[in-house]
């Protein structure tokens, strides 16, 4: 699963397809972001905005969803294109995206777990030797 806004920074986005095409990965990619175009917005520990992210010239960086890259990464790959916005509606369909995959196991380890019950007779056991020091080897005749 790709998160992102699909932005090439890289440029090499046809040798990572390549790679994921060899190792049969099949990508699911997710879009955030809007095509327009949004701040990136910097939040404090209560989740409030304090302010955004500015490159290196202090002006404000404004990121891009690029659908069309995510949809061709997904296709070429054999997965699905989502963006998730203002609905639940994508969200469902990935949900149901990934509960259809083919599910397998890599590795199944068996083990027996056994609950030990001796110490409660050994417990019984010292108990009554204990008591028998207190009672006495006299007999009482009458």
């Amino acid at each position: 699963m790709l998160i992102t806004d699909g932005e090439d920074h890289e440029s090499d986005v046809e040798a990572a397809l390549d790679r994921a095409e060899a190792e049969g990965v099949r990508i699911y990619a997710v879009g955030i972001g809007t095509p327009g175009g949004e701040p990136i917005p910097i939040r404090d520990t209560k989740g409030n905005i304090r302010e955004y992210k500015r490159d290196e010239r202090d002006e404000v960086i404004v990121t891009r969803l690029n659908e069309g890259t995510l949809d061709r990464l997904a296709a070429a790959s054999g997965g699905e294109s989502f963006r998730l916005g203002g609905g639940d509606r994508e969200i469902v369909k990935l949900a149901g995206a990934i509960e259809g995959l083919e599910k397998g196991v890599f590795e199944e380890r068996t083990f027996e777990d056994y609950v030990e019950l001796f110490p409660v007779p050994l417990l019984l056991c010292f108990l009554l030797l204990v008591a028998e020091a207190f009672v006495g080897d006299r007999v009482r005749y009458v």
